[in-house]
């Protein structure tokens, strides 16, 4: 899946393939295909997991470059998981990391998983050779 985004030569604003298409007097300055490395999808998937927390109340989450080590780790092993078998459901794994069976877990905690590989999913594209 290749993404490029677009800058327009005559306002230096970056669009979509799409809207050049749309917008036949567009001149594309330049073409860049953004990237992210596995860390930056993994500081993605923290944030976005900080964020869903934060709205159900748990604010025990700090940034990224605050978390303890073993939480990064975590992290980056879970996005390598979900990189190499991208078919595999949280469900499928029988236990999470908080050592429980996935079954048991309550029902906010199972939606993190999700959330987490469609986190992944999304960013996958942009790493380099994907």
């Amino acid at each position: 899946m290749d993404k490029k985004i677009n800058r327009s030569a005559e306002t230096g604003e970056f669009v979509t393939a799409k809207e050049a298409a749309e917008h036949p007097g567009t001149t594309v300055m330049e073409t860049v295909r953004p990237h992210m490395t596995v860390e930056d999808i993994a500081r993605t998937t923290y944030n976005v997991n900080r964020a869903y927390c934060e709205s159900l109340g748990d604010f025990s989450f700090g940034p990224w470059d605050d978390a303890p080590e073993w939480q990064k780790v975590a992290n980056l092993a879970g996005v390598n998981f979900h990189l190499a078998n991208p078919d595999a459901l949280p469900r499928q794994l029988k236990f999470h990391p908080c050592m429980m069976p996935f079954d048991q877990l309550p029902h906010a905690q199972q939606t993190k998983d999700f959330i987490f590989k469609a986190v992944v999913e999304s960013l996958r594209g942009l790493l380099p050779n994907e």
